[in-house]
């Protein structure tokens, strides 16, 4: 599949958002693309292990150390124990921020990822990482401990109302 132009839907860096397309992000955006997946930016930059091309996935496998391992996304090489420890929990919470610069796309939050193929984010239950179950996630749905939610604000903006409310008194409290 050919690449397409580099865009800010692709891939941004904080404080890049769409509306900025100046020198400084422009260079970050095409760094990552460029070498993501090289040994000098995976040794330097942290954020090289969360990024995930979608134009590249099978480099992805062979050289992201991190992400695809935790995600038991390498066939042949899936450990059972990854799905049966997530499984076992009672509940996973996980949210989304409505204005996420930071997690990109912030539906990744939720482990939505970027579809080439199909030019859209797919969310988690329409991949085969959920319908196959391969970390568990799938298990712990089944049985209701899968909660995916969105909220208002920036990345890990947690007002703290909302949190002692919604989580602390109503979530935690059952």
């Amino acid at each position: 599949m050919t690449r397409p132009p580099l865009t800010p839907t692709l891939l941004k860096w904080p404080g890049c958002g769409d509306s900025v397309s100046g020198f400084f992000c422009n260079t970050l955006r095409a760094l990552m693309a460029m070498g993501a997946y090289s040994d000098l930016v995976r040794s330097r930059l942290v954020q090289a292990q969360y990024f995930k091309d979608p134009f590249n996935y099978d480099e992805y496998l062979r050289k992201n150390v991190f992400l695809p391992h935790i995600n038991n996304e390498v066939a042949g090489s899936r450990r059972s124990d990854y799905a049966k420890n997530l499984a076992s929990l009672d509940l996973l919470l996980l949210y989304m921020w409505k204005d996420d610069e930071t997690v990109v796309p912030r539906e990744s939050s939720l482990f939505g990822v970027y579809n080439a193929t199909l030019g859209a984010i797919q969310c988690l239950r329409q991949q085969a990482l959920f319908q196959e179950d391969w970390i568990g996630l799938k298990q712990l749905d089944d049985k209701g401990g899968l909660m995916l939610d969105e909220i208002e604000g920036g990345h890990m903006h947690i007002d703290f109302d909302w949190f002692n409310t919604t989580i602390v008194h109503s979530i935690l409290a059952f």
